[in-house]
C-alpha cells in the first residue's frame, strides 16, 4: 500500500473537523511531516484517503499511529479488522507540535 520514502496523506474525523496526517513512509515507520485541522486536501478527498488513528502517552507525545483502510472507521468506533498497521513515528513530539507550513495552508 505504501512506497518507502514518499509522502502520503491519512485523515481523523473528529465532529466537524478533518484531522490530516502528512507523513513519509519509511522503512523504520513514518516520519510525520504535519498534523492538523486546517489541511484543505483532508477535508477535500477524506472519501478518498486512508484513516488514522493517533497513538499518544499521558503526555500526549505521538509515539504510533494505526493506519486503516477507507472503510475502517465506522460511527468513530476503529474496525481493527481493517487496520492496515501500525507504525512507529519516528520524530515523537507533542500531539499539537507538528505545525503545516504556511505554505500548505
Amino acid at each position: 500500500m505504501f512506497d518507502f520514502g514518499e509522502t502520503y496523506l491519512a485523515v481523523h474525523r473528529l465532529i466537524d473537523s478533518v484531522w490530516t496526517l502528512k507523513f513519509k513512509f519509511l522503512p523504520t515507520g513514518v516520519e510525520v511531516l504535519s498534523y492538523s485541522r486546517d489541511n484543505i486536501d483532508g477535508y477535500e478527498q477524506e472519501r478518498e484517503l486512508p484513516k488514522i488513528r493517533v497513538i499518544e502517552d499521558d503526555k500526549r507525545i505521538v509515539h504510533a499511529v494505526d493506519i486503516y483502510q477507507l472503510d475502517g472507521v465506522k460511527f468513530g468506533q476503529f474496525d481493527n479488522s481493517k487496520r492496515i498497521g501500525r507504525y512507529k513515528v519516528l520524530n515523537p513530539k507533542f500531539v499539537f507540535s507538528y505545525k503545516q507550513p504556511e505554505d500548505e495552508a
